[in-house]
């Protein structure tokens, strides 16, 4: 059996994870620093320039003074999945190292699919609550109850959100990959 440091997939996958962790700095440079020099500006800065992910409907012109809540959450809410991206190819960076060194099942690697899985998840929840937060109101002369289940219906559709179902698929091999080091820790003390 080839070891993986000999498997061209594993090879491919850690190389890629290296080169995209090295480039972040300068992902984030060329995301970050625009909107910034926007925001130190004075008059009219465009919501969509500070919404770097796309979570608002919102295409509207705000002074500084206006909706201040908004441009607060972008930013909070921008530099929360930033930071979360970045850890997320951090650990998996070190997941594929340790596999690439003929190490996947230590637990570890496991802790690490853990906490990517958790992240996906936590991304997924606010990237949904971000689209019901900025989702438009029915007119008022429809009903209050079609917007209370329009928002309601937004709010179900994180459970059916292809990502939540690949943050908990990463955060299940995590548990299996944790159960698979100590049934080998077990095997190794009984040799």
């Amino acid at each position: 059996m080839k070891s993986f440091k000999e498997n061209w997939t594993v090879k491919t996958i850690y190389a890629y994870l290296d080169l995209f962790l090295k480039l972040f700095p300068l992902v984030i440079l060329t995301f970050i620093v625009p909107p910034a020099i926007l925001l130190l500006g004075f008059g009219e800065v465009k919501l969509t320039e500070l919404d770097l992910f796309n979570l608002l409907n919102v295409n509207e012109h705000f002074t500084h003074s206006e909706k201040v809540l908004l441009f607060v959450y972008l930013i909070v809410v921008n530099l929360i999945i930033l930071s979360c991206m970045y850890l997320i190819l951090k650990k998996l960076a070190i997941f594929m190292k340790n596999v690439f060194e003929n190490n996947p099942f230590i637990e570890e690697n496991g802790n690490h699919l853990k906490y990517v899985g958790k992240a996906i998840i936590i991304l997924t929840v606010i990237f949904h609550i971000s689209k019901i937060i900025s989702s438009p109101d029915f007119i008022a002369s429809i009903s209050m109850t079609v917007n209370i289940l329009f928002k309601l219906s937004l709010l179900l559709s994180i459970v059916f959100s292809p990502y939540l179902i690949v943050g908990l698929f990463v955060f299940v091999m995590g548990e299996i990959i944790l159960t698979a080091a100590k049934l080998k820790e077990d095997n190794d003390l009984t040799v």
